[in-house]
């Protein structure tokens, strides 16, 4: 009887190894143990993982604050069961869509703004919200929208001519 109930889908492959429902419900509880305790210290330990700039001109009790919450806020997902899941970022983009996104994002980078240095592209923490918020205003500016999806179909259709390519050929 196994001491977990795991999802019969349940596969993951690390360098090669893949580990699935079956060999978990064959395995001991002390080799499950391991594997949680492995599993939760670096989960909780990467929850508080910042960069030089997200510590930039922060005492270190601030950083060490900062790190209590995050790692209190991934505990709190691990037991309600919501760590690792898509959450509020929605369903993934289908290939036109994130054409569109990557074309946004390389031309708000070629602004005078960004390009010059005036305006700093950001990286770290809470980066991710910002350049979605800059996708979006770029995106409802006239006509941008159009232009985006245009160019990824171009780019899509120019990678369907290719589509025979082998490189092993």
């Amino acid at each position: 009887m196994p001491i977990i109930d795991f999802p019969d889908s349940f596969t993951v492959t690390v360098h090669g190894h893949t580990m699935d429902a079956a060999r978990l419900s064959d395995m001991t509880g002390d080799a499950i143990a391991y594997l949680v305790r492995n599993g939760f210290t670096q989960s909780i330990t990467d929850a508080a993982a910042f960069s030089a700039s997200d510590k930039a001109d922060l005492s270190e009790f601030d950083v060490a604050a900062m790190a209590a919450e995050k790692r209190q806020t991934r505990f709190d997902a691990i037991l309600a069961g919501t760590v690792g899941s898509a959450g509020p970022r929605g369903p993934r983009l289908g290939a036109l869509e994130r054409g569109a996104v990557d074309f946004a994002i390389a031309s708000i980078k070629l602004t005078p703004a960004i390009s010059s240095g005036r305006v700093v592209w950001p990286t770290g923490q809470g980066s991710a919200a910002i350049i979605k918020s800059w996708v979006d205003q770029w995106m409802a500016r006239p006509g941008n929208r159009d232009r985006a999806l245009a160019e990824s179909q171009r780019a899509i259709d120019a990678l369907a001519v290719d589509a025979d390519f082998d490189p092993t050929a």
